[in-house]
């Protein structure tokens, strides 16, 4: 079962809700209902419930392993990197590095991608379908049970 172009950003959108929860939910009550708003909006935008749970798995473990080896820095980006997106996707780009939805390490590859992919500057809907591809990928990686599709 894979999931589809629409799932994934669906998967996308509804982790960086909860990853926002999460940082301004301090209490476990909150962080508790930041959890179960991450999966109603998973099942209710279409994703099967086998792949919604591993994708719950997936991001706990992923949150716990950033939490022991902390999230590398992100460098600073050439202005010719910075023109292959629109200044919105740029804010989108910064947002989910911010938010651990992506390794600073892998914005190089993702520019990349995204510029082979669509026309410059790349506005924020390209950028993003490339940031739920990869947050999809980087999700399936977690789950070594295969409970999260590739």
């Amino acid at each position: 079962m894979e999931l589809s172009a629409a799932q994934q950003i669906q998967l996308f959108r509804s982790s960086r809700a909860l990853l926002e929860s999460l940082r301004k939910g301090k209490s476990a009550h909150a962080r508790d209902a930041a959890w179960n708003a991450f999966s109603s909006e998973l099942l209710g935008g279409g994703v099967p419930d086998l792949a919604a749970r591993g994708a719950v798995a997936a991001l706990r473990a992923r949150l716990a392993r950033v939490e022991k080896e902390g999230t590398p820095p992100l460098r600073q980006l050439h202005q010719v990197e910075r023109e292959i997106v629109s200044t919105e996707a740029w804010g989108l780009l910064l947002d989910s590095v911010r938010l651990g939805l992506i390794d600073g390490r892998n914005t190089d590859d993702i520019l990349e991608q995204t510029a082979q992919r669509y026309a410059c500057p790349v506005q924020r809907s390209g950028l993003e379908q490339a940031l739920a591809r990869n947050w999809n990928r980087m999700l399936s990686s977690e789950t070594p049970s295969g409970l999260l599709p590739s």
